[in-house]
């Protein structure tokens, strides 16, 4: 599955080159190719916090839409997840970035020519119990064709 792994790494090159700040610095300090969180345990046990906000690129639910001799075509749902801090004003620090990515991956996205299909098909906000973040996950249903 290498068109997956091209697909999200071109998904971060084009999003680290974007979020960016008036001065160039980054927005984002960190980037998962698949699924990631902003925790990492140290060797004496301590867990510890990552910078954030980070975001994750993941593929979901692929499923093959036709094949031929030389090419299979796949359907998927992006997903690109933003992680941050949880305060009082988690929700519209997520939406911010979220219009952020969304400048990036538009209607006539195509990952430099790697997907046939974008399209925006939903959001949801994610929280879990006693973590201290939040997220926001934006999907998208893409398609693309991988040489067999």
């Amino acid at each position: 599955m290498e068109i997956n792994k091209q697909i999200r790494k071109q998904i971060i090159s084009d999003l680290e080159k974007a979020l960016i700040d008036s001065e160039g610095q980054p927005l984002i300090a960190a980037y998962f190719s698949g699924r990631g969180e902003p925790v990492t345990a140290s060797d004496d046990g301590e867990t510890g916090y990552l910078e954030v906000p980070a975001i994750s690129v993941y593929l979901l639910d692929g499923e093959s839409t036709g094949q031929d001799f030389d090419e299979e075509e796949w359907s998927s749902v992006l997903a690109v997840e933003i992680m941050d801090l949880a305060t009082n004003q988690l929700d519209d620090d997520l939406d911010t970035f979220s219009e952020k990515v969304l400048d990036v991956i538009d209607r006539h996205y195509t990952a430099n020519g790697l997907l046939s299909l974008c399209n925006r098909s939903g959001f949801s906000y994610v929280r879990e119990e006693g973590a201290p973040w939040g997220s926001s996950v934006l999907t998208f249903t893409i398609e693309y064709t991988e040489e067999v």
